[in-house]
């Protein structure tokens, strides 16, 4: 969602995986195993999305910190919100094209 919408980047492939995983909260070290990418760039963009307010420390245990998005940060709501309409649009777009290609009398999988 989000990779396809910031041009499937380092940064829209971490926050893709991170919002697929809204509920979870991730180690450095688990978002490069699930990622593919690299520790030190999962470190640099976490930090830098850290200070912008989008993820937040949600836990420690022991040394190791735990991050999330911040779902309570208004421009994380607008980037779900600005990818639901991206998504909606894409919908739209295959129901469309799947209209076009139906031949007089064949019904939607919508219409059935």
């Amino acid at each position: 969602m989000f990779a396809r919408l910031f041009g499937g980047g380092l940064y829209g492939k971490l926050l893709d995986f991170l919002a697929d995983h809204v509920d979870f909260d991730y180690t450095i070290a688990q978002m490069h195993e699930f990622t593919g990418i690299t520790e030190s760039s999962v470190r640099r963009i976490i930090s830098e999305l850290k200070k912008e307010g989008i993820v937040m420390c949600a836990r420690m245990v022991g040394r190791s910190k735990y991050y999330r998005l911040d779902v309570s940060e208004p421009r994380v709501v607008s980037l779900f919100q600005i990818a639901h309409e991206y998504l909606n649009k894409d919908l739209a777009s295959i129901q469309f094209k799947d209209e076009s290609r139906k031949g007089p009398g064949q019904k939607s999988w919508m219409n059935n």
